[in-house]
């Protein structure tokens, strides 16, 4: 289910799209920390939240994905906390940074999305080395038999298609 998995992300994605254009929006425009704060924790929050409440996210649920702990139920807050535990590391460091950039003369001048993207080059070695981190904990996925990312290590985690799904699927 890595397609599936990663087809599920991108929905999720799509759908916190809107979250990141207010986010781009203020950074261009308002200048209001709050808002940023507002957004990243919202981001945060929303597929542990989710899992936790319908054992997926609004992503995964389109494609009848669930996460699951190690004895098929669906997982509680500490479980889907647990699972984004590299997320929270690198959502903690972008508020920080996020913080930073809200102190700074140079990003307070920015007016244009080209200024955002002279700025945000200064601090790029250390969000695409975060970045490539997650991207190997994520692509795991691939090579583990189980096919569990270490995030789905770290909290014992599966995410499964719908076991109602596959019963509908066995029958036709």
């Amino acid at each position: 289910p890595f397609r599936m998995r990663a087809l599920a992300y991108l929905i999720d994605g799509l759908i916190l799209l809107p979250l990141s254009l207010l986010a781009l929006y203020n950074i261009i425009y308002l200048k209001i920390y709050a808002i940023d704060l507002g957004v990243a924790i919202i981001s945060l929050l929303y597929k542990p939240v989710l899992e936790s409440l319908y054992s997926a996210t609004w992503g995964k649920q389109l494609l009848k994905l669930k996460v699951t702990n190690t004895q098929m139920q669906a997982i509680n807050i500490d479980e889907a906390l647990k699972r984004y535990v590299f997320e929270f590391a690198m959502g903690f460091f972008g508020i920080l940074l996020s913080y930073q950039f809200f102190q700074n003369e140079t990003f307070l001048a920015i007016q244009s999305l080209d200024d955002f993207t002279a700025f945000q080059s200064s601090s790029a070695v250390v969000a695409e080395t975060l970045a490539a981190i997650w991207m190997g904990a994520v692509m795991w996925i691939i090579f583990d038999e189980r096919k569990q990312g270490l995030h789905d290590k770290l909290a014992s985690t599966y995410v499964i298609l719908d076991p109602e799904t596959v019963k509908i699927i066995n029958k036709s």
